[in-house]
């Protein structure tokens, strides 16, 4: 069943955790070049279209939320209430053969890639969160113990939210491999400066090449925010990344919108695999302007016009009023049903499984 609130127990929700929430957010420092940025104007980074229905939200709107806001029906009939079951990984699965990109799911957001060419495996991670979130614990586990999952490359962060950006894992990370880099988005150098990362700050449309992946990072419908003072002071968005002749799209945190025609009008390579949030979806009164529901990822997928599409973004954490495993099951439904775009492969899993791709 989803997730509701009464007055009582909506109240006793926001007592418990807004002290624990400002205990974990502070102010931050923004960086003076962020103003430099040709997406950056009136006194934050904007979004490609309207996003007036982001901009409208602010702590009020989360307190109404939590305690009267209206409860969405279930998206279907006789949901599980537990989390998704979790697919142990060893070391050697992110080791593929010779020739062959893994894309492995880790859980919420964070995925790995790994290719081995030339008898070299190299290695790139999304969004990586290790641990809990704030008040939010893991209601799955990594599939592997963290010191069980190589060094990486590069580490790609699509945006500051905390599901998305740990700074912890970020910093195991780069201890583990001080050759590595991480790209982040606009407006986080003096961030990455001061917590003694060494970073990129991309902008929309820019391109790094790491070992034999080419990256891009491309626009989301979206919004940012770690601190006290940062709200949207830094920008958003996914990644285009492609390695030989494959090509794959993760979109991080994103609403619908037109940008994703605007991104397959950019790139006009196959598109072998879109990997698509789909997880807290609701309240849809509250969610759509932010964050993709199954539909709209199933859409989103067409307007890249992607050959595969696999979900992210769900049973790891609790963010939304959706149960950990609705999103996941309503997209098995829509399919199902008939309602996927014609000529999409939608590919379920669960955190540890992956999915191998020839070069």
């Amino acid at each position: 069943m989803p997730h509701s609130y009464t007055m009582k127990s909506g109240l006793i929700f926001m007592l418990c955790t807004v002290p624990l929430l400002l205990g974990g957010i502070r102010c931050y420092t923004l960086d003076p070049e962020r103003v430099n940025s040709p997406h950056y104007s009136n006194g934050r980074y904007q979004n490609l279209y309207d996003d007036s229905a982001i901009v409208e939200k602010g702590l009020s709107t989360v307190i109404y939320w939590k305690l009267f806001g209206e409860v969405d029906p279930p998206a279907v009939d006789s949901l599980p209430g537990t989390p998704p079951p979790v697919s142990s990984l060893r070391r050697d699965h992110f080791y593929p053969p010779e020739g062959v990109v893994r894309i492995i799911w880790l859980g919420h957001a964070t995925t790995w890639v790994s290719a081995t060419v030339e008898n070299r495996t190299y290695h790139l991670v999304m969004d990586p969160v290790y641990g809990d979130v704030l008040t939010r614990p893991r209601m799955t586990p990594l599939p592997i113990a963290k010191d069980g999952i190589p060094a990486a490359d590069a580490v790609l962060v699509s945006h500051a939210h905390r599901d998305h950006l740990d700074l912890e894992t970020l910093q195991y990370l780069s201890k583990k491999n001080h050759n590595s880099v991480t790209l982040l988005p606009s407006g986080m150098s003096l961030w990455a400066r001061e917590e003694g990362l060494i970073a990129r700050a991309q902008e929309w449309w820019d391109k790094s090449q790491v070992g034999p992946f080419e990256i891009q990072y491309m626009p989301a419908q979206h919004w940012s925010r770690m601190g006290i003072n940062d709200t949207m002071q830094y920008h958003w968005g996914g990644y285009w990344i492609r390695i030989g002749q494959r090509n794959i799209f993760f979109a991080g945190d994103t609403a619908y919108s037109p940008h994703f025609k605007d991104i397959r009008n950019r790139r006009s390579e196959v598109l072998d695999l879109a990997i698509m949030p789909v997880g807290a979806f609701k309240p849809r009164w509250f969610m759509k302007a932010a964050h993709t529901n199954p539909e709209e990822a199933l859409q989103a997928s067409a307007d890249l016009k992607a050959k595969r599409m696999v979900p992210v973004h769900w049973g790891t954490f609790e963010l939304g009023d959706d149960s950990p495993r609705e999103s996941a099951t309503y997209l098995k439904h829509l399919v199902a049903s008939g309602k996927s775009p014609e000529g999409l492969e939608v590919i379920h899993w669960t955190p540890g499984e992956y999915i191998d791709l020839e070069l």
